[in-house]
């Protein structure tokens, strides 16, 4: 059954970004040629028995996480696939294409709308394209394992956090927005992994992409997004070590950039009427491993002040 009700306005499609609607430039609303009709359509014209190590070849794949892999649908632009790790996919055919819950009917936050299901019983999820450069260095998933961040990858670092800083209130705003509306349908945000929100630094917007919804939902996530938002933006899991190899120029650039970001963060709570909770932040946060390393942070920048 598909979710249609109670949904809150589209901020892209009211007011002055009504033009993002219908551009090809994505950007938070969805587009028609995203709806599961045309999903469907497509593979039929192309015949439901793929090859499916040809889909999943290392070729069209453009990001890795933790729990799985994201590949391009070989020549449809709207549509990318994602495959669990844990999958093997050893038959070559798809035989069923099945819908899942169309929870935001009217919105692009890079969720699963439909599973390709094989033989075998395994699947591959389809999911919405959205547009932009994920934040965060290139190779953050090598890198967070690393105990001692290099020190050629800095200036990278630096690089993304002055992108995160510049971009306008108003996109802070919005993702903040949209993360609400996402947490409030009982999704989840991966916000561990920075690059999980994608910067269009043309359309001057954040997009927020990996949500994903949780038998068991944690509701610590509603009473902190602030400090999510910043945990993903600044790369947190990185933010320490960078700080340990950075030259003294570089330190002063780090903090100066970060604390920018904190302010427009907290001007987009107030904004979207949001508090912040550290303590369910901290909730969410466990095992220690985590807890220590965000305490010092916050002893380095601040708290939020509201």
């Amino acid at each position: 059954m598909r979710i249609q009700n109670n949904l809150p306005t589209n901020p892209y499609t009211s007011g002055r970004k009504a033009k993002a609607a219908s551009s090809p430039n994505f950007s938070g609303a969805r587009l028609p040629q995203q709806s599961l009709d045309k999903l469907e359509a497509w593979f039929k014209k192309k015949g439901l028995c793929h090859d499916v190590p040809a889909l999943l070849s290392p070729i069209y794949s453009i990001g890795r996480g933790k729990e799985g892999e994201v590949y391009r649908l070989n020549q449809h632009p709207f549509f990318l696939l994602k495959v669990s790790h844990d999958d093997c996919y050893k038959t070559n055919c798809i035989n069923q294409i099945i819908p899942l819950s169309n929870t935001f009917p009217e919105y692009n936050f890079g969720q699963a709308i439909a599973i390709l299901q094989n033989n075998c019983g395994k699947y591959i999820q389809v999911i919405l394209k959205q547009e932009g450069k994920p934040n965060g260095i290139q190779n953050w998933s090598i890198i967070r394992r690393v105990n001692i961040f290099p020190k050629a990858n800095i200036p990278e670092f630096i690089s993304q956090l002055k992108k995160v800083k510049n971009m306008p209130q108003e996109a802070y705003n919005l993702l903040t927005a949209e993360l609400k509306i996402i947490i409030d349908k009982v999704q989840v945000f991966d916000f561990y992994n920075p690059q999980n929100i994608l910067i269009h630094e043309k359309k001057q917007v954040f997009n927020p992409v990996d949500t994903e919804i949780r038998a068991t939902y944690d509701r610590n996530y509603s009473k902190c997004i602030p400090s999510c938002l910043l945990y993903s933006l600044i790369d947190e899991m990185n933010f320490l070590k960078v700080l340990n190899s950075a030259n003294s120029k570089q330190k002063p650039e780090i903090q100066t950039y970060t604390q920018i970001i904190k302010l427009k963060i907290e001007k987009a709570a107030q904004n979207n009427s949001i508090l912040n909770d550290e303590s369910s932040f901290e909730n969410i946060l466990n095992p220690t491993s985590f807890i220590v390393p965000h305490q010092k942070i916050k002893a380095l920048i601040g708290d939020f002040s509201f």
